[in-house]
């Protein structure tokens, strides 16, 4: 398993709170008869190390709170997408208010679910392995992602 956790943005004027983003994300994956969704997010990661992906954790230290998922699929932008895309498929498997945003990367997600902090404990950085995803996703820094084994 090669997983990646990104950090949910939380904005203290809660027009987009982390709180907010997790809740329509799992409803429209809860909703949805194949069990997808998109999470689309400007965080840019390593091609190569995307296509490894098999588990997602989004997160947010600020607000608390914590989910998994199984990612079916990644897409990065192109070199022709400088301020990113949509996917096809984004209004099948889109919350309504993301269906047409342009992102640079769109992440198909299988099963979100809301977690609590030790179900991440036996998850270690690739880059830090005596760090574990628990303690990392419960750090406030300015790391917006990073690798998991």
């Amino acid at each position: 398993m090669f997983g990646l956790a990104l950090k949910l943005k939380h904005s203290y004027n809660r027009r987009h709170d982390a709180e907010d983003i997790l809740q329509e994300h799992i409803e429209r994956c809860e909703n949805s008869p194949s069990g997808l969704v998109y999470y689309s997010t400007d965080i840019t990661v390593n091609r190569k190390k995307l296509g490894l992906v098999d588990r997602v954790v989004l997160y947010s230290s600020v607000a608390g709170i914590f989910a998994t998922a199984e990612l079916e699929r990644g897409e990065l932008y192109g070199d022709s997408q400088p301020n990113g895309f949509v996917p096809d498929d984004s209004a099948q498997y889109s919350p309504e208010r993301y269906v047409d945003e342009e992102r640079k990367m769109w992440l198909l997600l299988r099963n979100l679910r809301r977690v609590e902090p030790d179900a991440l404990e036996g998850f270690h950085m690739t880059s830090k392995p005596d760090v574990s995803v628990q303690e990392k996703c419960q750090t406030r820094d300015r790391t917006n992602h990073f690798y998991f084994d």
